[in-house]
């Protein structure tokens, strides 16, 4: 799994942006926004994000290593 992943993982979690946006107090655009750039996500928000969807950084973290 990598960044580009996060619209999958929401998808799959059955949530909306807007669901997402409302549970982390912003807004629907930054959501989308944080979706197509995923590299410009702070760490802390990513982690927030995750929390909500139901994913970890361990699952990124997993990838990493394979790849290598």
């Amino acid at each position: 799994m990598d960044l580009s992943d996060l619209k999958l993982l929401r998808e799959r979690s059955g949530m909306t942006q807007e669901d997402i946006a409302i549970r982390l107090g912003t807004t629907k655009g930054s959501i989308s926004n944080w979706e197509a750039n995923p590299q410009n996500l702070s760490i802390i928000k990513l982690k927030q994000y995750l929390d909500v969807v139901g994913g970890t950084l361990s699952d990124f973290e997993k990838k990493e290593k394979v790849q290598q």
